[in-house]
């Protein structure tokens, strides 16, 4: 009989094209697949909670797959792994229901954006964060974060490619941690439309350096119109932190990314 797979997976998207299988390109999909091929000698195809886009990180991707073998699961985690690039583990492995669907499944995804914010641009760690060298008045970062927590319409904060018909969502946090020199954003939702964190994280940015007024802000969700003068941050700075399911208590856990950059005590 088979068996569904549920499995947590961390990564460093800085040289795949992103979670999605694409011809000619190379995707954690096709990474994660490839090596579960070779160590079940069998094709395996599996699903993930949320696709993230070309040099996004993951430290709690959730996919699942039909287990053909009787390997035991921790050999499956370990054997699995010899077979993965650096970049890429698999860190947790559990057996679920076979109807298990990580993506339909999931009520709540967790992101997190690292912006550091000082004049010279890092080296350290640079390919986990995104360079903003302007002032940011942090007040007004407040006040424009401020202005999307809740259950608005999404539509103007997401790629032109962007396809989802349902635009409707429910913002549940979008915070930020001052650690000088990076602002740490969280955000939370049960779904995000494609490349909203980015924008969303672009657009407050912007309005905390004085280039955009927040009436801006007010107009496009109103509207749902997108504005040119609205950035799309890249996705160096993104991470996947993790995705919750029911029984799953938001903020039961203290996970973090470690921040290995040097940062203030303040």
């Amino acid at each position: 009989m088979s068996e569904r797979i549920k499995a947590i997976v961390e990564y460093d998207g800085t040289d795949f094209c992103g979670w999605q299988r694409q011809p000619e390109l190379v995707s954690i999909q096709e990474r994660i697949e490839s090596a579960l091929e070779k160590l079940f000698q069998s094709r395996v195809r599996v699903t993930a909670a949320g696709r993230t886009d070309a040099g996004a990180h993951a430290l709690g991707q959730v996919i699942s797959f039909v287990n053909p073998s009787s390997i035991p699961l921790s050999n499956i985690l370990k054997g699995s792994n010899t077979y993965l690039p650096e970049a890429i583990r698999i860190v947790d492995i559990e057996k679920v229901p076979i109807s298990f669907n990580p993506r339909r499944d999931a009520i709540l995804r967790w992101y997190r954006y690292c912006v550091i914010n000082r004049s010279p641009a890092p080296v350290w760690a640079r390919h986990f964060m995104t360079h903003i060298p302007y002032k940011i008045d942090l007040e007004l970062l407040t006040e424009a974060i401020g202005l999307f927590e809740g259950t608005k319409n999404f539509s103007a904060f997401r790629s032109i490619d962007c396809e989802a018909e349902r635009t409707l969502l429910t913002l549940k946090k979008f915070q930020f941690i001052n650690r000088k020199p990076l602002l740490v954003f969280d955000l939370e939702c049960r779904s995000f439309l494609q490349n909203m964190v980015r924008i969303l994280v672009g657009a407050v940015t912007e309005a905390a350096r004085g280039k955009i007024p927040l009436s801006l802000l007010r107009e496009m969700l109103e509207t749902g119109r997108r504005n040119n003068r609205i950035p799309t941050l890249p996705a160096s700075g993104l991470t996947l932190m993790r995705v919750y399911y029911p029984g799953d208590i938001p903020g039961d856990d203290t996970a973090e990314m470690q921040f290995v950059y040097p940062i203030s005590k303040s």
